[in-house]
């Protein structure tokens, strides 16, 4: 964590003014104490520990999705904030603890602001690009990538979870070019994505984590289950409602991927996605 608050410190020169809201919820390591260290001193921070969401909001999905919707509604409320702002929502992971290039960081942001109706902008990675879950493309991955492997494992009982995996996510994986055109997509993150505060104010869509639907399970026949999803598909679904475009910016580079000697996720994870 402390790296990833060394990249918002980098932040600073760029902008006019920058304000940091830090939201933590039930961590049992130091990850409150570093919070609270990074916040003493600077100015701008306002740090937010949420106790019991774990018990209140079980799913990691409806949790998160619980969490992000509650962050959206206090910059909606907050009346410090002008509708030319931008706002950056980042994951404080090891998906932006990588020093940041920023050479690029200016392009990017200047070329989004050009676009009048364009509502955010996501990131890229050096090397394979890892977050096929909350991607939506017409070509690059017009489906999600978890239910695509359940209903493989209902057409295909035989199948090993490994080999589930391999199948499911193979012909999705793709990487960008830094130099290349930014891509419209339907929805997208990566870990980091520049909002247009405009366009927050605009939506009338809500993050949702998870979503029921019936699968013709091979054991037991037709069955309805609730499950999981990723939460940002229906906000992003919310913003391109109220007119807005959404792209991925190959020159917004926040994570090497290219030196992990695997990305795929752990081949069980699926069956942990149902409740």
């Amino acid at each position: 964590m402390p790296k990833v608050f060394a990249n918002l410190d980098r932040l600073r020169p760029y902008f006019k003014a920058l304000k940091i809201f830090i939201l933590e919820n039930d961590s049992t390591d130091d990850t409150l104490e570093q919070i609270q260290i990074y916040a003493k001193g600077r100015s701008g921070i306002c740090a937010r520990g949420m106790r019991g969401i774990d018990r209140s909001v079980p799913v990691r999905t409806e949790r998160l999705a619980h969490l992000r919707n509650g962050l959206i509604g206090w910059l909606r409320r907050e009346t410090g904030f002008k509708l030319d702002d931008l706002v950056l929502v980042l994951d404080c992971d090891e998906v932006n603890a990588e020093p940041w290039d920023l050479e690029d960081w200016p392009g990017v942001l200047n070329w989004f602001l050009s676009q009048k109706d364009a509502a955010a902008v996501f990131a890229n990675q050096r090397g394979p690009y890892y977050d096929l879950w909350a991607l939506r493309h017409p070509q690059r991955c017009p489906v999600d990538v978890w239910q695509h492997v359940l209903e493989l494992h209902c057409r295909e009982p035989q199948l090993s979870d490994l080999e589930l995996i391999e199948k499911a996510f193979q012909p999705w994986q793709f990487s960008l070019d830094p130099l290349a055109a930014p891509e419209r997509v339907n929805s997208a993150f990566g870990g980091l994505g520049f909002y247009k505060m405009e366009w927050l104010r605009l939506n009338e869509g809500a993050y949702s984590g998870s979503m029921s639907r019936w699968i013709d399970h091979p054991d037991r026949g037709m069955r309805l289950i609730r499950w999981q999803v990723a939460e940002h598909v229906a906000f992003h679904a919310g913003l391109r409602a109220a007119g807005g475009s959404l792209w991925i910016h190959p020159g917004l580079i926040n994570w090497t991927t290219a030196v992990l000697p695997d990305l795929r996720p752990d081949p069980s994870s699926w069956r942990h996605l149902s409740f």
